[in-house]
């Protein structure tokens, strides 16, 4: 099982904090939470898909969505693209 330390070793915490660019400390206080920012999602699964490293989407702190929104977004998608005759 990947767990955050895991993910960070594997593919360097020096690497991952300049590809980041954020400080060595950064990284080192998401990796003793055991998560990691949402917002860091897309530059770890890339740095994993380069290594050859699994990057599991559950170590990622993600904001919930109520049902509602989801709702009101599709609603919103579908009318935009019946107006431009999608």
């Amino acid at each position: 099982m990947s767990t955050a330390r895991s993910i960070v070793s594997d593919l360097g915490a020096g690497a991952v904090a300049v590809r980041l660019g954020v400080g060595a400390s950064a990284v080192s206080n998401n990796v003793v939470i055991g998560s990691f920012p949402a917002s860091w999602f897309v530059p770890l699964f890339l740095m994993g898909l380069e290594q050859g490293v699994s990057v599991p989407v559950s170590l990622f702190r993600w904001r919930s969505v109520d049902a509602h929104s989801l709702q009101d977004c599709e609603v919103r998608f579908h009318v935009s693209s019946a107006a431009d005759g999608s």
